[in-house]
């Protein structure tokens, strides 16, 4: 049964020419900056004077993105690249590495697989450029949409529901960031994830393959990234 995301919403949105129509809710955590808030309702309200609508953007059915053995390829770029979590800072020792021990650690899709058969050479989400290495436990916050990164809040974590990982306010960790390097994880893919996290009025889809559709419209409108029909064994072609 999915888990009911509107306990705890303390922030409702009403039209006030319109009182008793609530648009939508949220649920304001201490995280939570006025710029994130703004930027939050900017996702769901379009103002055209003197009216408020919500938004007609369409939010997908959330998917649970777990790397298991199909995804190895993707798991060790990630790994390679960040060396800890980068939600948390906390660094997988030498010794771990040496003996290629990453127990608690997992490689996180920011876009999630489409589906259960998703194959490594047939889509772009096992771009290391779709991905981020977290504790096991900050991924699964980051995978149930409990946790974001608003990029356009100097890369903050924002928390979606009570902070028990004590992660709220952190900084997403530079070195899965670097803008000059062609594995960093991408800003789209991060901004996307933010507006999943938000759902302040439901999640929608339609049509039969709706995240595979949805998958191939996002990654369509990255600067240089081919459909996942096109997409190469090469990182740096794969987005």
């Amino acid at each position: 049964m999915p888990r009911n995301r509107s306990l705890g919403r303390n922030v409702h949105i009403y039209d006030i020419s319109q009182p008793d129509n609530e648009l939508g809710e949220l649920r304001l955590a201490p995280s939570f900056t006025k710029k994130t808030l703004f930027f939050a309702l900017e996702i769901l309200i379009i103002s055209d004077s003197p009216r408020i609508f919500i938004t007609n953007e369409f939010c997908m059915t959330r998917i649970l993105s777990h790397t298991v053995g199909r995804d190895e390829k993707f798991r060790k770029r990630v790994r390679a690249r960040d060396g800890k979590c980068v939600i948390t800072g906390v660094a997988n020792p030498q010794w771990r590495v040496d003996e290629d021990n990453w127990s608690i650690y997992h490689a996180t899709h920011i876009f999630p697989l489409s589906g259960k058969n998703e194959n490594e050479n047939d889509s772009p989400t096992n771009s290391c450029q779709n991905g981020l290495l977290m504790r096991a436990d900050v991924h699964a916050e980051f995978d149930n949409f409990s946790i974001s990164i608003n990029v356009d809040d100097d890369y903050k974590v924002v928390n979606f529901t009570d902070d028990i990982l004590n992660v709220g306010g952190r900084q997403l960790d530079p070195v899965c960031r670097d803008p000059q390097s062609e594995l960093s994880a991408r800003d789209e893919l991060l901004r996307w994830h933010f507006c999943q996290a938000v759902d302040m009025v439901g999640e929608i889809t339609s049509g039969p393959e709706a995240a595979k559709r949805v998958e191939a419209e996002l990654f369509s409108r990255l600067k240089g990234c081919p459909s996942p029909k096109d997409s190469s064994d090469q990182d740096h072609n794969e987005l």
